[in-house]
């Protein structure tokens, strides 16, 4: 195993360092060379990954100089044993759709990247790359540990509908998915990470002007659409398209070769790719592709993923809604497993880009190395309680629907007019947001207790406990208050919070009191501004 014997020899040269040169720092060095050679053991007898990332981590997170080079040293070992391959799902390897699904699927990777800047940033307006998304210090602790994001695009639920025979489409019936992982537990995945959900929620919500600079990304739209069909067609055993079967089909395209002489294609990727026979595949081969060096809390961003085509899941639940129409709802079993795309078998993802280790061929697999960084928003816990009761269950209620705000309606000469009327738990979100806005542009934290003042909108604010705790009382709240908490020790039982993206920043969190608790909190406290 390559890899294995890398980290060996790395371990034989600290130690023979360590004897020709003695230093105060020898004792160190020795126990960390004896800890690479334990790594190297383990990955040679039991094929084990998770112990090599221990330790990548842990160097990565020391202060030690001699431990921070190792970090490195370790990282170029692991881009020198470690490559990526295609993996077609559903018979699709040397066909037209599987070169379309291969190249939007590995070209959004590259964006992502602004691999050798192949970004559309000045293109498509509003188009940023992963590494362009600065991450507020709240969501750091998540973005170390949530490293790896997966990306793909498959059907949009809201995309299409089933009635009797007929499917009705949007325009576009593809959105962009996500998730975020730990590489030390694989296949357990949460929320993507803050980076990841900014950048692939821009995306999924202009598909549309991305897809209209780079057209391929219409065709994947439409191939989708088409996978809707077969697998309705397939589902009702129709044979109307029966006759497509007796159509020869081209499986012979190879990726690279398509890629050099498409002329249509919109944007060129200057890819070295890898021989396959090399490592014992017949699918394409690629190096880890990386993003230009940039420092955030030192870390390695990872996004794999591919392409998803519909599924009979995505049919059956379509089926179940409309099941009286057309369709006996005795033909739809009430229940079934399908492996969605973020199962570990992949069974739904007819494409997409793996990277084994050549040291360790069977760990589960990665797509190509990015940026260094890892951001995850956090998945908030249901309401703690319900409103109101006390003080104590004031303070850890959830904001409602109403909370944010209503609609209201009335119709004007024939017309009618829809007004969004702003509720105080927007006011709550808004107030943290400004507060972090001010420290941003300061690139300071702003201790003082006049940064309130350079707040508009607010009425009244009274110190809790100095630096931590206040009470807040602006127009937009009506009758309640917003309880701010300035780095706090728990911030997931906070409905709003917002930080900037520096080392001191303060995270502000908050949420809604009402009057009259907030008199409770306020009694013998000092009213700091009164407007």
């Amino acid at each position: 195993m390559a890899l294995a014997d890398d980290i060996s020899t790395l371990s034989r040269e600290m130690s023979i360092a360590w004897q020709r040169h003695a230093t105060a720092n020898s004792t160190g060095i020795s126990s960390l060379s004896a800890e690479l050679a334990a790594v190297a053991r383990d990955l040679k007898r039991q094929n084990d990954m998770a112990p090599f990332l221990s330790l990548m981590r842990r160097y990565a997170n020391s202060s030690s100089p001699i431990a921070e080079g190792i970090s490195s040293a370790l990282h170029r070992i692991e881009l020198r044993n470690t490559y990526q391959k295609a993996n077609y799902k559903g018979d699709l390897q040397g066909t037209q759709t599987g070169m379309i699904l291969f190249y939007t699927d590995l070209l959004a990777k590259l964006w992502a990247l602004d691999y050798k800047g192949s970004a559309p940033k000045n293109l498509i307006k509003g188009f940023r790359s992963i590494q362009e998304t600065t991450v507020p210090k709240l969501y750091w602790d998540d973005f170390v540990r949530l490293s790896q994001t997966r990306l793909w695009f498959a059907l949009r639920q809201d995309g299409f509908d089933v009635y009797g025979d007929k499917v009705l489409f949007q325009p576009i019936a593809t959105r962009v998915y996500s998730a975020s992982s730990d590489p030390l537990y694989p296949g357990k995945e949460s929320l993507a990470n803050y980076q990841s959900r900014e950048f692939l929620g821009w995306w999924d919500r202009h598909f549309d002007a991305v897809a209209d600079y780079e057209p391929y990304y219409h065709k994947l739209n439409q191939v989708q659409k088409w996978s809707c069909i077969f697998m309705l067609l397939r589902e009702k055993k129709s044979q109307h398209l029966d006759y497509l079967l007796t159509v020869p089909i081209v499986r012979t395209i190879d990726f690279e070769a398509w890629l050099k002489d498409n002329e249509k294609l919109k944007s060129t990727m200057d890819i070295q790719f890898l021989d396959r026979r090399k490592f014992g595949h017949t699918a394409e081969c690629l190096p880890l592709l990386s993003s230009d060096s940039y420092r955030i809390m030192g870390r390695d961003f990872v996004v794999r993923g591919g392409v998803s085509l519909a599924s009979r899941k995505d049919i059956l639940k379509k089926l179940h809604e409309h099941a009286g129409d057309s369709f006996a709802a005795s033909n739809i079993p009430l229940k079934e497993h399908v492996p969605s795309p973020a199962d570990k078998s992949g069974a739904q993802r007819p494409l997409m880009a793996d990277r084994p280790p050549v040291a360790a061929p069977d760990h589960k697999n990665r797509m190509g190395r990015q940026q260094k960084a890892q951001s995850s928003g956090q998945i908030e816990p249901e309401n703690l309680s319900s409103p109101g009761h006390s003080l104590n269950d004031s303070l850890k209620r959830g904001m409602s629907a109403g909370d944010y705000g209503t609609f209201s309606a009335d119709k004007q000469q024939g017309a009618i007019r829809l007004k969004w009327n702003k509720g105080p738990a927007v006011a709550a979100d808004e107030f943290v947001a400004s507060l972090a806005a001010l420290q941003q542009a300061k690139a300071q934290a702003v201790k003082a207790e006049s940064i309130f003042s350079a707040i508009p909108g607010i009425q009244s604010a009274v110190r809790v406990k100095e630096g931590q705790t206040y009470l807040i009382k602006t127009a937009a709240t009506g009758n309640e208050w917003i309880y701010l908490s300035i780095n706090p020790s728990e911030i997931a039982q906070y409905p709003a919070k917002a930080s900037a993206s520096f080392p001191e920043a303060d995270i502000f969190c908050a949420r809604l009191v009402s009057d009259v608790n907030a008199r409770q909190l306020a009694a013998g406290k000092m009213l700091i501004l009164a407007k």
